[in-house]
């Protein structure tokens, strides 16, 4: 029988330099040419850790505090995972017996919406049931920095013991 033991929450900015050495004829030629109109690139969102955020993402029906809610954000998502997770799982896939581990990371976006999430265990049907429950998580409120929506980066290990 498997036995969910504990579940327990946890930019690269890249700075490319090019210089050229023109002649002076060349940069002549580049200070009299018209000049492109160059549009900004579209800003991405901001993504932080839930650890860092000025107020954490709400799960439905919590209150209190931001660090009451945060710790009714990680009871309630440990709850959901052991009613939705599939125990007869390890059973079905005759793991040994022990302890075993998957490693989730998600996103719970700008909007409240669980997104990206990715799952790392010692076999792809764990894997596959952890995206599947993750993914099902409800619509959360949004988590916020300097009063706007912000995503979070969430991190959860799931770790349980099959026994006989």
């Amino acid at each position: 029988m498997k036995l969910i033991k504990g579940l327990l929450a946890i930019a690269l900015i890249s700075v490319i330099a090019v210089s050229c050495n023109e002649t002076k004829k060349e940069e002549q030629k580049a200070i009299e040419a018209p000049q492109e109109k160059v549009e900004a690139p579209a800003k991405t969102p901001e993504v932080v850790t839930v650890d860092v955020v000025e107020a954490p993402p709400v799960y439905p029906e919590c209150e209190g505090t931001n660090e009451e809610l945060k710790e009714c954000l990680q009871k309630s998502i440990v709850k959901f995972v052991r009613k939705n997770f599939d125990e007869d799982l390890a059973h079905e896939l005759e793991l040994s017996e022990g302890e075993h581990k998957i490693t989730v990371q998600f996103n719970i976006n700008d909007s409240g919406t669980v997104t990206n999430v990715m799952a790392k265990a010692p076999n792809e049907a764990l894997e596959k049931e952890a995206v599947r429950v993750i993914g099902s998580l409800p619509q959360m409120t949004p988590a916020k920095n300097n009063g706007a929506p912000v995503t979070v980066t969430y991190t959860l290990p799931i770790v349980f013991d099959v026994v006989d």
